[in-house]
């Protein structure tokens, strides 16, 4: 083989190797930077999701549906839809109809918001993922505001347990520290409640009627799956070229996620004050069971 040509195929194949790594540390930033972001808000969506299910099974196994969806649906069920409808306004979405509570027993349905976008603009379908997630924020960021116009004080608001997080191999520790700080903040939340004034009771009923509806509907998760993907490749290919000329600035991703960090520990707090109810709802569940 001429020498000119094994130098060009060692310059390819050098050229090659390159590209690969530099694009596997863009994968690996790209990653570390979605935990910064949503890391905390999925863990506490997750948690939230379960125990709020526990609570409705067991609220309609005992009282029957009609007594959840109304005990706490009048007001989970249009903080949900309004979830939905305030990211379809800030992405550009055209809301055709809204139904903030119109429960529908042959569905299930208890409201609804149907929206059209233009499927070729970015920017809408990254929006359909933040519609999809509209109803955590938004109730988070009601109970937030409750628990200040109520109990006197911001529930378990996030310290700096993602400030530290530089690869991926922090994300661990990162997270049991937040977990920490969260139960932390609740404790000490939950000792300061007076039991003997009218508003603690009421904000424990709100927290329960806006909690217990912040979870994701499938159709939810089905429609964000899209915009979500879309997400990730514009910011997958937008830390690949900004790498290539200099650092990516990971600080701005960390305060950025503060935001969603705050609202993922108010999800997460009132995820714990719902436990006692579900694990109520469990031992009286059982006790039927067993009668039965």
């Amino acid at each position: 083989m001429p020498e000119f040509l094994t130098d060009v195929l060692r310059v390819l194949w050098n050229g090659l190797l390159l590209l690969v790594v530099h694009l596997w540390h863009a994968s690996l930033v790209t990653l570390l930077i979605l935990f910064l972001l949503f890391g905390p808000l999925v863990v506490a969506a997750l948690l939230s999701h379960f125990v709020s299910r526990r609570v409705e099974i067991r609220l309609s196994q005992l009282f029957g549906t009609g007594f959840y969806v109304y005990a706490l649906g009048w007001l989970g069920t249009p903080i949900h839809e309004l979830g939905h409808a305030l990211m379809c306004v800030i992405f550009r979405h055209e809301i055709r109809e809204i139904r903030l509570f119109r429960p529908d027993r042959r569905t299930g349905q208890l409201g609804f918001v149907e929206h059209s976008f233009n499927p070729r603009n970015p920017y809408h379908q990254v929006g359909n993922f933040f519609i999809a997630i509209g109803p955590v924020l938004l109730g988070a960021g009601v109970i937030l505001l409750l628990s200040r116009l109520l109990a006197g004080r911001f529930l378990a608001a996030p310290g700096g347990a993602m400030d530290e997080v530089g690869s991926l191999a922090d994300i661990p520790e990162a997270l049991l520290w937040w977990l920490a700080e969260v139960l932390g903040g609740l404790k000490s939340f939950f000792l300061a409640l007076a039991f003997n004034d009218w508003k603690t009771y009421a904000f424990l009923y709100l927290v329960l009627a806006v909690g217990s509806h912040v979870n994701l509907s499938p159709s939810d998760v089905v429609s964000g799956k899209v915009g979500f993907t879309i997400l990730c490749l514009i910011l997958f290919f937008a830390v690949a070229l900004l790498s290539a000329v200099t650092a990516v600035p990971l600080g701005i991703f960390q305060v950025a996620g503060r935001g969603f960090g705050l609202l993922s520990s108010v999800i997460l707090a009132a995820t714990g004050l719902m436990v006692p109810l579900w694990l109520l709802l469990e031992g009286i569940g059982g006790l039927v069971g067993r009668g039965n």
